[in-house]
C-alpha cells in the first residue's frame, strides 16, 4: 500500500543486483559470457549463443509466447529466490518475435498491414510493458544487442555515422529509457605486442554511443564482471562522496514493490467485513450511497460490489482503500 508519510529517501547501493544495463559489439565478443557472471542470473536466449557456456541457466525462447509463459513465473515468489537478474539475449531479436506475436493477433503479414499505424503502437506496448513488469517485480534486468553503423545528427543538424546498438529506434527508445548503462564492447590489438584485449567502453563519443547514470564511472575498462563490479562500486563510492550523504549501501534495495499485492479473495473478504461494519450493522442508507458513489467514481459508471471481477483487482483495491477511510 501506499503510504507517503512513511516514505524513506532512495539510497544509492553498489549492489549490481536490480541494475538495467545494456552491453553490445560484434557477434563472439563475450557478451552473453558476461551475461553469465552476473549472480543467480536467467538467461533468455532469443537466438543461439549460449554452447560454449558452463553452469549457467539458459530458457531458449523461440517464440513470443515462450517469453510471456517466462513471465508468469517470474512472477512466483520461489523463482524470485533463484534469479535475481534477467538477461535478455538479444534484445533484437526479442523485439522480432514480439513483432510476429503482434502480428498473428492481428492476422496480418507485416504491421503496417494493420490500419492507422496501430501494429507498431501496439508492438512497442507489449515490448514495454514486458521488461517493465520484470522490473517491477524486483528483478534486475541486462539486455544485449549487437552493433551496427547508423547515421546520427549532432547538436548543429550535422549527419555522421556511429557505432550504436542495432536495435531499431522503436526499441531502442523503449530499452535506452529503462537501463542505467549502455556499454560498448570492443576488441583491441596492441601492435608492439600483437595482443588482442577487450574493452567495456561506458562513455560515448562521435565514433559509438555509450553512457551511464553513474556520473563518476571510468570511461573505459577491461571487460569482465569484476571490472565492471569495481567500476561500478568506485562510481556509487564517489557519488555518496561529492553529496556528503554518508556510505553508500550494500543491500540490495529495489525502488520498486517487489510484492504481488493482495489476492482477489483477499480484497474482497475485507470490502464484504467493511460493508458489514459501515452499512448492514448501523443500517446506514446514506454510508450505502457513499460507497456507490466511490465505485462509480473509480468504475466510471455505477455497479456492485459483488459485480467486481478478478481482472479489476486493482480498481477493487482502491475502492477498499477508500471504504477503509470512511471507517475512519
Amino acid at each position: 500500500m501506499i503510504d507517503l508519510l512513511n516514505l524513506e529517501p532512495t539510497r544509492i547501493s553498489r549492489n549490481l543486483r536490480g541494475k538495467y544495463m545494456l552491453f553490445y559489439g560484434l557477434p563472439k565478443v563475450g557478451k552473453t559470457t558476461l551475461l553469465s557472471k552476473f549472480p543467480k542470473s536467467l538467461i533468455l536466449e532469443f537466438e543461439t549463443g549460449t554452447n560454449a557456456l558452463n553452469n549457467a541457466y539458459v530458457q531458449p525462447i523461440q517464440k513470443w509466447t515462450d517469453a510471456k509463459a517466462v513471465l508468469r513465473d517470474l512472477r512466483k515468489d520461489d523463482v524470485k529466490e533463484k534469479f535475481y537478474t534477467v538477461c535478455v539475449d538479444t534484445a533484437d531479436v526479442a523485439w522480432s518475435l514480439c513483432e510476429k506475436y503482434i502480428c498473428q493477433q492481428n492476422q496480418v503479414q507485416n504491421l503496417g498491414d494493420i490500419p492507422w499505424g496501430k501494429g507498431y503502437a501496439l508492438c512497442k506496448q507489449e515490448y514495454e510493458d514486458f521488461f517493465r513488469e520484470i522490473a517491477m517485480l524486483g528483478y534486475g534486468v541486462i539486455f544485449t544487442s549487437h552493433s551496427a553503423e547508423k547515421n546520427m545528427k549532432d547538436e548543429k543538424g550535422n549527419d555522421y555515422i556511429s557505432l550504436a546498438p542495432a536495435l531499431p529506434q522503436r526499441p531502442y527508445d523503449i530499452v535506452n529509457k529503462m537501463v542505467d548503462i549502455i556499454g560498448y564492447i570492443r576488441s583491441i590489438k596492441n601492435y608492439d605486442t600483437g595482443e588482442q584485449k577487450t574493452f567495456l567502453f561506458l562513455r560515448g563519443d562521435d565514433r559509438f554511443v555509450a553512457g551511464s547514470r553513474f556520473k563518476y564511472i571510468e570511461p573505459r575498462i577491461e571487460f569482465s564482471y569484476e571490472a565492471l563490479s569495481n567500476a561500478i562500486y568506485n562510481a556509487v563510492d564517489q557519488q555518496v562522496q561529492a553529496d556528503g550523504t554518508g556510505a553508500a549501501s550494500e543491500e540490495y534495495n529495489s525502488f520498486y514493490n517487489t510484492s504481488e499485492g493482495r489476492t482477489f479473495e483477499q480484497i474482497k473478504d475485507e470490502a464484504i467485513q467493511l460493508w458489514d461494519d459501515l452499512v448492514v450493522k448501523p443500517q446506514s442508507e446514506e454510508m450505502a450511497q457513499k460507497i456507490s458513489f466511490i465505485i462509480e467514481k473509480i468504475f466510471g459508471k455505477k455497479m456492485k460490489l459483488s459485480e467486481i471481477t478478478e481482472s479489476q483487482k486493482d480498481l477493487f483495491e482502491l475502492v477498499v482503500s477508500e471504504m477503509r477511510e470512511l471507517q475512519k
